[in-house]
């Protein structure tokens, strides 16, 4: 966050840290997936949506074969095999477990004073 702002940036993203919170909306496999995953284990593709994203690859192993995703006629099928696609980003690597929203953001918080305190003046 300091390198960011340093650097003149507003704001930083925080998606996938949040993901693992008890307040997250995200399924509890999804949640389990995250704190058990490491950033070997991030597929960067556009093959998912279209579009480059990362994705858990254990999540795009367990759907299966995507080569036909969007042909089906079958909206409540095609519903289900997304649903189950999850997204993550590299900062999977700092997920340790399941620590409420507010523990995460004063963390971080902490951290970022802590480095900014050390830097030479």
């Amino acid at each position: 966050m300091l390198a960011a702002f340093s650097l003149d940036a507003d704001a930083v993203y925080v998606g996938t840290r949040l993901i693992a919170t008890p307040e997250a909306q995200a399924s509890e496999e999804y949640k389990k997936m995250l704190i058990d995953s490491g950033p070997e284990e991030i597929v960067y593709t556009e093959k998912i949506s279209g579009i480059p994203a990362n994705w858990l690859k254990k999540s795009v192993e367990k759907a299966g074969d995507l080569s036909h995703s969007g042909q089906s006629q079958n909206l409540d099928q095609e519903y289900k095999r997304w649903r189950d696609i999850w997204s993550a980003g590299h900062g999977v690597a700092q997920i340790q477990g399941l620590i409420p929203a507010r523990e995460v953001v004063l963390g971080m918080a902490k951290e970022y004073s802590d480095i900014l305190n050390r830097l030479p003046r």
